[in-house]
């Protein structure tokens, strides 16, 4: 079953439009994607799919004229097929994925397989047979960890050893999707962003969570001693990217989107503190838990991206103070 929350679009102009479909429509990436493509007057329309099991995920509910959303399960093949057969997209963006980290409630590894590979199958299968024009997949950066970093930063050619279970998958759904290209003929971008952010990222996400502590005075708990470093990208800068990538004549092929912005865990704190007057004193060193990611920092090119002409046009003093004004005015997101 589906439904659809908004008119059909008649007009001769959004007939004409390429319509773009996202998977996982409420989740961070796609619900901002919608938002920051669908502004003015777009050459395209939008569809999403989502499953929308979290009502917290409720609050990035887009309305418009522009957008017309299915609530869905990517793993329900047949579900899948009749929103395709109804759209008619030309383009898919699959965003939709459960990660074992950050999880609420936490799931069982065979249901992270499960909506994950099994249903990113079913979403290259109705690609195939829908003869959509390009798939682009965002994958992300835990593919990287387990790889060996000591020759400078990770190219989209350098040998992958995830140790983690989410870059197991992550890199099984790339494997599946360059398997359908190579057998069906099927269109793809493989997108490998950094850590992203920016506003509307769920509560319980690194920097909300940082800033939601420090609103209502409550104690930031680091994993240890905060000196694992990252790379961070404000959210506008991976949708330009994406288009970037989409609108280009590259297609199957994989490509890092990666700000070069490094920073560690406590200096990253430290920055929203002093952007917030406060919160200091609430920072707590606390090992909470195990994680591989943690055993190495990362570091990532954007060379390859770059030569068609993309830049990241957001620092991370500007991404930061952006994100912290929206959550201001919208702390009902921090709950």
């Amino acid at each position: 079953m589906y439904i659809t929350t908004s008119k059909t679009q008649t007009t001769d102009y959004i007939m004409a439009q390429s319509k773009i479909l996202i998977t996982g429509a409420l989740g961070f990436l796609g619900n901002c994607f919608v938002r920051i493509l669908s502004y003015g007057k777009s050459k395209y329309s939008f569809a999403g799919i989502d499953k929308a099991n979290n009502v917290s995920s409720l609050h990035n509910a887009y309305v418009s004229d522009k957008f017309r959303f299915h609530i869905g399960d990517i793993t329900d093949k047949h579900c899948l097929d009749r929103i395709f057969t109804l759209e008619k997209p030309d383009y898919v963006i699959h965003t939709a994925s459960i990660s074992e980290h950050n999880a609420e409630p936490k799931v069982e590894t065979s249901q992270l397989l499960e909506n994950n590979i099994i249903g990113t199958q079913n979403v290259i299968d109705v690609c195939i047979k829908h003869q959509v024009k390009r798939l682009v997949f965002i994958s992300n950066e835990d593919v990287y960890y387990g790889a060996d970093n000591t020759k400078g930063p990770m190219l989209e050619t350098t040998n992958l050893n995830p140790i983690t279970i989410d870059g197991i998958i992550k890199l099984s759904q790339e494997l599946l999707i360059k398997a359908a290209g190579n057998i069906s003929g099927l269109n793809y971008n493989i997108i490998r962003p950094c850590s992203i952010y920016g506003y509307r990222q769920p509560a319980n996400q690194f920097i909300p969570k940082v800033i939601g502590c420090i609103m209502n005075k409550r104690n930031i708990f680091l994993n240890g001693s905060g000196g694992v470093i990252r790379e961070w990208i404000y959210i506008t800068d991976v949708c330009n990217g994406i288009v970037k990538l989409m609108e280009s004549k590259e297609c199957n092929d994989i490509w890092n989107i990666t700000a070069n912005q490094d920073i560690s865990n406590i200096e990253l704190i430290q920055k929203i503190c002093n952007l917030m007057g406060g919160g200091w004193d609430l920072v707590k060193d606390e090992v909470l838990y195990k994680d591989a990611n943690e055993q190495a920092s990362i570091s990532m090119s954007a060379d390859k991206i770059k030569g068609l002409g993309w830049t990241r046009n957001i620092s991370i003093p500007d991404g930061l103070a952006n994100t912290i004004q929206w959550y201001q005015r919208n702390a009902y997101m921090l709950k």
